[in-house]
Parts: C-alpha cells; sequence; structure tokens
C-alpha cells in the first residue's frame, strides 16, 4: 500500500512538471560545512583482559569533518527546486547526494537521503551537547552485545530512496520513504542476497506547536523491511522482517527544554531458531534536559537498554552524559563532555561487562 502510495505521489508530481514551461533562474550555489577536533580519555574496567581495546586511554580525533553543496531555484510557476551534495572527509566518500521538489503537494526528496524513519525522530538525543553524548561515537570497549546508543533496527540510512513528505497542517505533517535495497547507494549494483534488506518502507508522523511560550514537538515512526537472506522459506536460519516501532517528545519553555524518546526493535533480524528461545532485538528509551543562556548551552542525558540475549538473560546498558557548548565567536565553539557507562551481559561469568568514564573536550568551526 505504501508502495503505491509513493509510486502515486511520484507520478502526480512528475505529471505537474510536465504541464507548461516552469521558467526559472538557473539554481544558485551555496556551501556550508564544519570542523571538529577531540581529545578523548577513558578509563573502564572489564573483567576479561581481551575484552579492552583501549588501553592507551586517551587518543586525539577529527571527529567530523564535511562540506555541504547546496543549490536551490524557484520556477515561476512556483515550484522550488534543488540539490545537495555532502561530502564527509572522515570516511573518504560522498556521504548524501539528493534532489528536492517542494511545492504546495509538499516534499519530494531523491537520491542518498536519510528517510522519514530518520527525519522525525525526536528524543532526548537531539538535546545533547557537545560530541553528542550516548548519541556520538563511542570510546569504549563494548562485549557485552548491548546495544549503547538511539539506534534503530532497520534504519536505511542514505540508501537510494524516494520520500515524499506532506504539508503541514494545523502543526502535523507526515512522511514515507521507498527503499529496494538498503546497500545500495549511489550507482551501485543491486545484489538480491548481500544480507542487506529490501523492499524498505519508513514511515513518520509529527507535531510541532507553540502555546504562548511553550513549544511542543513530537512523533512515531515506523519500519518494515525484508531480509534478502531468507531465500529458504522454513528454515531456521532464515531472520525475521523488520518491523520497529519508535516515540518521542519534546518541550521547550523559555531557555529550558526537555525531551524523551522509546524505541522498540521487537524481534527484527533475529533467526526463527533465536525467536523460538525468545530472543529480540531489544528496546531503549532516553530522557534529557538542556539550559540555554546567551553563548552557554548545557545538557544532561540518561539512556538504558534491554536486549534478550538467551533464553533467561539480558544485556543491558545504563549511560548517564552531562556536557557544554561555549559559542567563543560567530562560527567557533568550544565544548567538554563526561560520560559514565554500565554495560552488562547478563551471564554469570560477567567476563564481558565492563564499567566505563570518559571525558571529551573538543573544539568546532562552522562555516
Amino acid at each position: 500500500m505504501m508502495k503505491k502510495i509513493l509510486l502515486g505521489t511520484t507520478a502526480i508530481v512528475g505529471t505537474a512538471l510536465l504541464v507548461g514551461p516552469a521558467l526559472a533562474e538557473a539554481p544558485k550555489l551555496g556551501m556550508s560545512g564544519n570542523v571538529k577536533f577531540e581529545a578523548s580519555f577513558v578509563d573502564q574496567d572489564p573483567v576479561s583482559a581481551t575484552a579492552s581495546a583501549y588501553t592507551r586511554g586517551y587518543k586525539f580525533s577529527v571527529d567530523d569533518a564535511e562540506i555541504v553543496f547546496k543549490a536551490s531555484s524557484t520556477a515561476d510557476n512556483g515550484l522550488e527546486y534543488g540539490a545537495k551534495i555532502e561530502y564527509e572527509f572522515e570516511a573518504g566518500s560522498t556521504d548524501e547526494a539528493m534532489i528536492w521538489l517542494e511545492g504546495d503537494w509538499g516534499t519530494l526528496n531523491l537520491g542518498n537521503e536519510d528517510g522519514a524513519e530518520d527525519a522525525m525522530k525526536v528524543g532526548g538525543y537531539s538535546l545533547l551537547t557537545a560530541a553528542g553524548g550516548y548519541d556520538g561515537e563511542n570510546f569504549f570497549t563494548n562485549s557485552s552485545g548491548a546495544i549503547t546508543g538511539p539506534s534503530f533496527t532497520g534504519d536505511s540510512s542514505d540508501a537510494n530512496k524516494i520520500t515524499y513528505y506532506s504539508p503541514s497542517m494545523s502543526g502535523f505533517r507526515v512522511g514515507a520513504s521507498f527503499t529496494p535495497d538498503t546497500g545500495a547507494n549511489f550507482d551501485d549494483q543491486l545484489s538480491d542476497d548481500d544480507g542487506d534488506q529490501e523492499t524498505h518502507f519508513g514511515v513518520g508522523a509529527e507535531y510541532k506547536g507553540d502555546f504562548d511560550q511553550v513549544g511542543v514537538q513530537a512523533s512515531v515512526r515506523y519500519i518494515a523491511a525484508a531480509y534478502e537472506s531468507n531465500d529458504d522459506d522454513g528454515a531456521t536460519t532464515e531472520q525475521n522482517d523488520v518491523s520497529s516501532i519508535g516515540l518521542g517528545a519534546k518541550v521547550t519553555f523559555g531557555d529550558f527544554a526537555v525531551a524523551a524518546g522509546y524505541h522498540n526493535n521487537g524481534d527484527s533480524g533475529i533467526t526463527q531458531a533465536n525467536d523460538t528461545l525468545g530472543l529480540d532485538a531489544g528496546e531503549w528509551y532516553d530522557v534529557a534536559a538542556s539550559y540555554s543562556a546567551g553563548a552557554i548551552k548545557v545538557a544532561a542525558g540518561y539512556f538504558h537498554s534491554e536486549i534478550q540475549n538467551a533464553a533467561t538473560t539480558s544485556a543491558e546498558a545504563d549511560m548517564f552524559t552531562v556536557g557544554g557548548n561555549y559559542n567563543v565567536a560567530d562560527g567557533l565553539d568550544v565544548y567538554g563532555e563526561f560520560n559514565y557507562v554500565e554495560l552488562e551481559d547478563g551471564t554469570t561469568a560477567t567476563l564481558n561487562d565492563n564499567e566505563v568514564t570518559t571525558v571529551i573536550v573538543g573544539t568546532k568551526v562552522s562555516f
């Protein structure tokens, strides 16, 4: 049904583009980007010596370095259109490349771009400062199998897709994405059996509104997809289809904000053999609060996850973070962050458990 809606929307927009000439100036190019440098320090206490991957205890890193090129224009008939190319130097490759078309009928995104299931997310992690806390890059050993960040089983990431967003009506908006193959980026060849997901649908609905001095944002998202490896129906190695749901909300009042999120991955990707044992793909929730005062912003958050990793045990993660940003000058920020993490794999041996403290300080230049 969702596939028909997306393809139907594409056909309607395509027909609209062909009705009469749409004169416009050539798209104008703009550029933005940022570079971040960080010093990270970690103290961890894994029971097993083989579980420690960071024996030095500190590192320097360029956590993020990217340039984004955008070109846009508006035709005489009111059609807004443009393109975006995002290059990440950390990965050494183009990260996103897409075209968008926008009018009274909504917005259509075509290409390598996050889907509706990602673009409409909101939760405690959306308030975190500095290096992103539990939503940033983890600098510690995780041998427990626990979920250590607000991840979403089935997230289509930047794979080639078509996404439609409706116009906002009284603060409400919906979006839907269709991705044929989550492993296909740019001009990659499609494969029917390389471990990716296929026929992927990501949908979301959100509300944004203001009531006097109080701002409210809330969203619900759902992901459905099949695994390409499921060629032998009934085999115990066959993976369950992706079916995961996420909820989130944020409230702002003056310089303060609070937010919370929850995501349940159900039995997405679990083999039928493990499904029989009661294993699942886990769930998590988080809460956070922030305060802004001029050039300063501080935030604190808590994240908890559980994943059933055996018939009678579960792996769990508890993560606490506090951080702050200071805007030194236009385009120049410095920041610091403290994290405390507890990881448990649920077994009595505790060989994969870990207790972690990390400190991160950094600076960022945006342009």
